[in-house]
């Protein structure tokens, strides 16, 4: 069993390399359209929640516009809520006749069609499954969150819904789909160690090569990955795994009628460059409407992040974290192969220099990512004896791109930084993990 919480070096590969995938949350509650959560924030009775399905019909599904919508905005995976905490399969299970195609008019498998346009298309395909919270199963039960208004909790006898719902459903899901990159498991609170590490062997026995997130359990070292908390950018140098930081592109995950309040597409990409420059994956959510549609503003703000990696992504796809220990408020630092990535984010872009101090290696030379052909002139200084080491770069007068703009360093020999914090252009941020409390001592008068 040990061998099976071990990260795999050899299926991570493909995770580390996408850097940012579409997180899609979809299901029965987008009839409702006030988020996932309302079965259980209105204390719906499950047999009112069912009765939805009897008018739920997406009959505007259409699995090639996601995907190529994915594509469009420059993603290389999809995660799709499976299952949710409402319980409602979104795909043809057998163990249970509470799903999309047993039990709605649309009786269609939308899973099964999102896996063979995937296909078409080359994206991968993952599943988020909520394997503990179900509020419309009588057995399930979650430290926390659980129907008390249908079910009492000493009737509860949870390996009646592992056994015969849980297990049933996951196997269907890595069976029937062809070959899934993850599972994103969610809110494993109470799950014992014992069927945590079992869930995650069933997945590898499977498909060995499906990478876990580390929410499969609440227990730590659990995990190809680490899933960090909904919008949590995390410290530089923090994770010793491969991690992703799951956000939504307004304030609701699921679909809400109400919620326009959707983040600026700069904001998008300064974040989604904060998490690559830490070694992060961004995986961007949508929520698609009761009609099997993406909301168009969620449309829109993909179309203009695709149009800025369309220029762009070379900074951002297989990249590795910045190799200074401090974050520069003129923007981040990735880094591939023998190229270093300078993401200038517009508003703090000034006509003329921009010095980097602390840079060791030797430039060849210096352009614009968005365009090659523009060079930028820079001067070097590297005065071992004294510890000096600068890069001064001489910035054109306007940005070039509309967002944040990326200037490229190409090297002649290997990357090499001193890594102790020094004076730079403009502010550098520290974590509070480099802070240490010091007491001072009293002064006798």
């Amino acid at each position: 069993m040990k061998e099976l919480m071990v990260e795999n070096k050899s299926s991570i590969h493909w995770f580390t390399e996408a850097r940012f995938g579409m997180f899609i949350h979809w299901g029965l509650y987008a009839a409702i359209g006030k988020g996932e959560w309302v079965m259980y924030g209105q204390k719906i009775p499950v047999k009112e929640y069912e009765a939805i399905t009897e008018t739920f019909n997406p009959n505007l599904f259409n699995a090639k516009e996601w995907v190529s919508l994915a594509k469009r905005a420059g993603m290389k995976y999809i995660v799709i809520t499976a299952k949710h905490h409402d319980g409602f399969a979104m795909f043809h299970s057998k163990a249970d006749k509470f799903n999309i195609v047993d039990s709605t008019p649309f009786g269609r498998d939308p899973l099964k069609e999102l896996a063979e346009e995937c296909a078409l298309q080359g994206m991968k395909l993952c599943f988020y499954y909520s394997h503990v919270i179900d509020w419309h199963h009588p057995h399930s039960i979650h430290d926390s969150a659980n129907n008390t208004w249908d079910y009492h909790l000493e009737e509860k006898a949870f390996y009646h819904y592992w056994n015969r719902l849980v297990k049933p459903q996951v196997t269907e899901l890595l069976t029937q789909y062809g070959p899934i990159g993850l599972v994103w498991f969610d809110t494993s609170g109470g799950l014992s160690k014992k069927d945590s590490e079992e869930m995650v062997q069933l997945v590898k026995s499977l498909q060995p090569d499906c990478l876990v997130n580390s929410r499969v359990s609440h227990w730590p070292n659990f995990g190809d990955f680490q899933s960090k908390g909904d919008n949590e950018i995390p410290m530089s140098g923090e994770d010793t795994k491969p991690w992703e930081t799951p956000m939504t592109l307004n304030k609701s995950w699921g679909y809400s009628a109400g919620d326009d309040h959707y983040k600026s597409t700069d904001s998008v990409i300064r974040k989604m460059v904060n998490i690559a420059s830490k070694g992060g994956n961004l995986l961007l959510n949508v929520g698609p409407d009761e009609r099997g549609e993406i909301p168009e503003l969620s449309v829109e703000k993909l179309k203009e992040i695709g149009d800025w990696m369309a220029k762009n992504g070379e900074s951002i796809y297989g990249t590795k974290a910045s190799p200074f220990p401090y974050e520069f408020d003129w923007g981040a630092v990735t880094v591939k192969e023998n190229k270093v990535f300078l993401h200038i984010h517009n508003q703090k872009w000034s006509s003329g220099s921009l010095r980097i101090n602390g840079f060791k290696t030797k430039v060849h030379q210096a352009y614009i990512l968005s365009n090659p052909q523009q060079k930028i002139s820079f001067m070097q200084e590297n005065r071992e004896n004294e510890g000096l080491y600068r890069l001064q770069l001489e910035l054109p007068e306007e940005p070039p791109c509309e967002l944040s703009s990326v200037i490229v360093l190409e090297l002649a020999e290997e990357l090499k930084i001193d890594p102790a914090f020094i004076e730079q252009s403009g502010v550098i941020k520290l974590d509070f993990g480099h802070a240490k409390i010091v007491r001072e001592q009293q002064q006798n008068a």
